[in-house]
């Protein structure tokens, strides 16, 4: 699915927001796959994503 659609499923509220997921894929946190300049994820990465751990720096 593509990052607006994750952003729209799993944060209907708007709580995150596509550029939040875009944000999180420039960090490293959430996998995607770019396939025709289109960035696109799934359900396990957003889970992966959502695990909570410490921060470092």
């Amino acid at each position: 699915m593509t990052l607006q659609e994750a952003a729209a499923l799993f944060w209907p509220s708007g709580l995150l927001t596509t550029t939040s997921l875009r944000t999180a894929v420039r960090d490293r946190v959430l996998d995607v796959a770019e396939i025709a300049g289109k960035l696109l994820t799934n359900k396990e990465a957003i889970e992966r994503m959502s695990i909570c751990r410490p921060r470092i720096g």
